[in-house]
């Protein structure tokens, strides 16, 4: 009985010590899956390549913006120009109808005052068609400038094996940004040389 007591007690002693050695073990074995795990997704994040340009920037430093811009500008002073001119000439009008009412028919009055109030819908109508025309030409400026970017950016993502290019702007949704991923001075620089090129053929 004595010997079944002592053959007990060092079959419980070699477990208590198998226990021993799985669980100091365990840690270990968990630590260099986390390094593998963490070895894998870093990896994974290197083989992302992301850059950014700044759109702000190139808005103000791109030549054909600048060309652009200045032309749209032109254009709404001209349509600013034509309405003021229609409406000052309706304003005359309306003064020397005003000067003329004590001698005219009723009849003579209410076909005048008719042909200015159809003139003055005239402006109206005239107003929104410029606005519109404006807006087009906007439209058209814009479309212009993406298609060049684009082009370009494309261009720069092949040689640079880059996965993505973001927009970093104060309207953009990329918050922060390292400068080092930064495009902006190349990209302007590849689009004024371009633009320029092409303006001396």
């Amino acid at each position: 009985m004595k010997n079944l007591s002592i053959i007990l007690n060092a079959v419980l002693l070699v477990a208590v010590a198998i226990l021993f050695y799985l669980v100091l073990s365990e840690p270990k074995n968990e630590e260099s899956q986390n390094t593998i795990i963490n070895e894998d997704s870093t990896t994974t994040e290197q083989s992302l390549k992301i850059a950014f340009i700044n759109t702000d920037t190139l808005w103000e430093k791109y030549d054909l913006v600048k060309v652009l811009r200045s032309e749209l500008e032109s254009k709404q002073a001209q349509f600013k120009s034509q309405l003021e001119a229609k409406v000052k000439g309706l304003e005359s009008k309306y003064l020397k109808l005003r000067e003329d009412a004590p001698m005219l028919t009723q009849a003579e009055g209410e076909k005048r005052q008719m042909a200015l109030m159809q003139e003055e819908e005239g402006i109206g109508q005239m107003q929104e068609e410029l606005a519109i025309k404006l807006g087009e030409a906007e439209d058209n400026m814009k479309r212009k400038i993406k298609a060049n970017l684009d082009r370009q950016l494309e261009k720069i993502k092949e040689e640079r094996g880059l996965d993505m290019i973001l927009d970093y702007s104060t309207t953009s949704s990329l918050l922060l940004a390292d400068s080092t991923m930064s495009l902006t001075d190349l990209v302007v620089s590849q689009l004024n040389i371009e633009f320029n090129e092409a303006n001396k053929k």
